[in-house]
């Protein structure tokens, strides 16, 4: 994937092209992104702190217990204004069993999606059973690793936002297609990613390069490989971005940074 990401970047430099227009977009690059990563303690103070720096919808953890689910959930909505939003991930911590009586305590939320309310490799009839009960769109893909896999998901329908990961998987060679099939069969595509800034700009030019009503995931917590290697990121305004016209990713990153901050940190051991 790594290599794959840095070809596009270096063709989209030589066509003197923004990649996500060089993968065959006509937007202006523009996307809604979401605060991932929130997590207790402290669900209410994140949510404020990322509000301030520009997002409108944030997704929190869950799967933990039925009393700390409902105290995260009741914190975080208590913390949103009007016309926010918020999606919950569970990372695959229930059986079948679980799912179905978590969703009932779920059916009382606005939730934009559950994530993962089962491990990857449960049986589609699982998938399947859930997706019937389910009080919200179901989301998964992050470990998806084929295309076969991918098109099961889109043909069966079982979820309803589907989630390639660019650097688990494929790369945009591979994402585009499945990205394109997902908007294709009416389903809604929103890339997973928490990782450093290349892989997250990779994200945000191929949601930009297909369009769709997506949101591009941005983790909340410090990633000094996230901010190292891709500045200027773009700003965070009203909940969305919008990528520079500057070839390629749009970036260069700041290597020499990255050395220190190895070495200071090597020192520190």
């Amino acid at each position: 994937a790594a290599l794959d990401i840095a070809l596009w970047d270096l063709a989209a430099r030589r066509a003197d092209l923004p990649l996500h227009r060089f993968l065959g977009g006509s937007g202006d690059g523009s996307m809604p992104v979401y605060a991932s990563g929130i997590n207790h303690p402290d669900i209410a103070g994140t949510i404020r702190r990322t509000r301030a720096e520009g997002y409108r919808c944030f997704k929190i953890k869950i799967g933990f217990s039925e009393e700390s689910d409902a105290a995260n959930l009741e914190e975080a909505f208590a913390a949103l204004l009007p016309g926010e939003e918020l999606a919950v991930d569970v990372n695959q911590a229930w059986t079948r069993r679980q799912a179905l009586a978590g969703f009932e305590k779920l059916r009382h939320w606005p939730l934009l999606w559950i994530e993962e309310p089962l491990r990857c490799d449960s049986p589609v009839e699982d998938w399947a059973a859930l997706a019937a009960a389910a009080p919200h769109p179901l989301a998964a893909g992050e470990n998806i690793r084929s295309h076969t896999g991918f098109s099961s998901a889109i043909i069966r329908r079982h979820l309803g936002v589907i989630q390639p990961d660019i650097c688990k998987w494929g790369g945009l060679s591979n994402c585009l297609p499945v990205a394109r099939a997902v908007l294709k069969a009416g389903l809604r595509y929103c890339p997973h990613y928490l990782g450093g800034g290349i892989g997250l700009l990779a994200s945000a030019h191929l949601l930009a390069a297909v369009g769709g009503d997506g949101l591009l995931e941005v983790d909340c917590n410090p990633n000094p490989l996230r901010e190292l290697l891709a500045r200027p990121f773009p700003a965070v305004r009203e909940g969305r971005i919008t990528l520079s016209d500057a070839a390629g990713l749009g970036v260069e990153p700041d290597l020499d940074a990255v050395e220190n901050l190895v070495t200071y940190r090597a020192e520190c051991r």
